[in-house]
């Protein structure tokens, strides 16, 4: 089988992994589920529903946008956008409007309108902050951004599944510094795990079916 090395210190090759990635991820809604979930169990205990309320619409937003982007230039993938992306969502007003053209989720964009652009600066503020300090962790650390910073992702952990691929990574704790380390390396578990979930969900249908 094959072996996979990952080292997150590596900075002239870093491997890209873009949670919002369409080729990636192709269903909207799981994308969003999984990227929520892998932040969700790194920060379990500052965890609320009106925060993940705004983490959710802000991630299918920008799903969205980069679906209509990839869907018209062939080479979209390179242009997506990522998580890194969510706080301007959330706090660059033109920014955002900027993206909903591209939006066709009438949900999505009523979201905006009849709520959040409703509240007061003070209100959104509130809710933005704790998605925010949540996001730039990845951001705060040149090596995780460098990693789910990229708009075209170069690993796939469905297919390290699909393919009992072994895969070892270096989380280089003694160069990235111990919290990024642990940050990337648990992301990397988190995906796993899913992936490792969905497929015993498909093999659970095949069976009864």
């Amino acid at each position: 089988c094959d072996v996979i090395f990952l080292d997150v210190a590596e900075r002239d090759r870093p491997f890209g992994l873009n949670l919002l990635d369409t080729r990636l991820f192709p269903e909207r809604d799981k994308a969003v589920a999984n990227a929520l979930a892998v932040f969700r169990r790194e920060f379990d205990r500052f965890w609320g529903p009106r925060m993940e309320d705004a983490f959710r619409f802000a991630l299918l937003t920008l799903y969205e946008v980069n679906q209509a982007i990839c869907t018209a230039d062939p080479d979209g993938r390179s242009r997506q956008h990522t998580i890194l992306d969510v706080p301007f969502v959330l706090v660059d007003t033109a920014f955002r409007r900027s993206l909903l053209p591209l939006v066709d989720d009438p949900v999505i964009k009523s979201w905006w309108s009849g709520y959040f652009d409703l509240l007061d600066r003070r209100l959104q503020v509130e809710v933005s902050n704790p998605v925010q300090t949540k996001v730039q962790k990845f951001a705060g650390s040149r090596a995780a951004r460098a990693i789910v910073g990229q708009p075209r992702s170069t690993i796939d952990p469905n297919a390290w599944l699909r393919d009992r691929a072994i895969v070892i990574v270096n989380t280089a704790k003694g160069i990235v510094g111990e919290d990024t380390a642990a940050l990337v390396g648990a992301t990397l578990l988190n995906l796993a795990a899913l992936a490792v979930a969905e497929q015993a969900e498909l093999d659970t249908r095949q069976r009864r079916s």
